[in-house]
């Protein structure tokens, strides 16, 4: 259900979304390969149909068409491990400052991660957020939108 409200949403609101494009299934099993970890169906699908980018404001990390180019989910997935002890099963899609939503790969259900958020000033995980990416990006854009 979620998922096809986000489609409505990014054709409907296009000219407020700039999105890199959709990556291939290779790319993101490199993604995979360079965090250690398996992605959810969910992160795949946005990262197979729009790659990264900003939906009305909101920056979501991803994968961008270009190859050549670190993927985003990587790079601030790889530096907050590095300088705020990002715990490893988390990928980060999301940063506000003070708060990080990130993809908890550690719990899985039906191909699912919950979606959690962190303090990386604190260095502490907060509590589950989202069932899984769908229910994330719809709750944040439907935000946006009100």
């Amino acid at each position: 259900m979620e998922k096809e409200k986000i489609i409505e949403i990014i054709n409907e609101y296009n000219d407020s979304i700039f999105l890199t494009g959709g990556v291939s299934v290779q790319q993101i099993g490199d993604i995979e390969n360079k965090l250690n970890l398996t992605l959810p169906d969910s992160y795949k699908w946005f990262l197979e149909q729009y790659g990264e980018g900003i939906l009305l404001g909101i920056e979501i990390y991803g994968a961008g068409a270009k190859e050549t180019n670190i993927p985003s989910c990587v790079k601030f997935t790889e530096k907050s491990r590095e300088d705020d002890n990002l715990p490893k099963d988390y990928v980060m899609i999301e940063e506000l400052g003070e708060l990080a939503y990130c993809i908890d790969t550690s719990i899985f259900r039906n191909n699912e991660c919950p979606i959690v958020s962190w303090d990386p000033i604190n260095e502490e995980v907060g509590e589950e957020k989202f069932d899984d990416f769908y229910k994330y990006l719809y709750y944040r854009l439907d935000e946006m939108l009100d």
